[in-house]
């Protein structure tokens, strides 16, 4: 079991960012799932299910400024993984009646903690394509698939991965 003290902080920042950014009067708050697919062999083993908070203003009728978290976590063996990103995104919108397509890039950091008895990490600065639609439901509820293709430079450069997510914006 993990004991260390890094491991712990990590989870803390990306809970207390995640309740900021929810608690903020954003125009629009994203709860995301998804599974994320690592493109190099050796990273296989760490394709798992990721959950997305965000959060987004609109600056103009088609774009926004937003941030978003993601966590995942994944065990294979004895060895036990979670990855964290924290992206801020910049957004093209083009706004329709029902299903409104978007693209977007964002810039932050990647961090991956490793443990098995003590742990290791590495954090490295990354960015983020999306694209997607949204479907209104209702005036102020959508629903929303996106596609991210992730690259971490540094010691992570070989850990680029895509994803798919689903999720809700209210």
């Amino acid at each position: 079991m993990f004991k260390g003290r890094k491991l712990l902080i990590l989870i803390s920042v990306f809970i207390l960012t995640s309740a900021i950014s929810t608690s903020a009067n954003a125009q629009d708050t994203f709860i995301k799932a998804g599974y994320s697919f690592f493109k190099e062999e050796d990273f296989k083993n760490l394709n798992s299910f990721i959950i997305s908070f965000a959060q987004e203003y609109q600056i103009i009728k088609y774009m926004s400024l937003g941030y978003e978290s993601q966590i995942s976590y994944k065990r294979y063996s004895e060895q036990h993984h979670m990855l964290f990103n924290e992206y801020f995104i910049i957004k093209g919108i083009v706004p329709l009646k029902q299903i409104s397509p978007f693209f977007g890039v964002g810039f932050g950091l990647q961090q991956v903690v490793s443990f098995n008895g003590g742990s290791e990490g590495k954090i490295a600065l990354g960015y983020q394509l999306a694209a997607g639609l949204t479907m209104r439901i209702k005036p102020n509820i959508k629903f929303l698939v996106e596609f991210q293709y992730k690259k971490p430079y540094g010691d992570m450069k070989h850990m680029n991965s895509l994803a798919i997510l689903g999720g809700i914006i209210f």
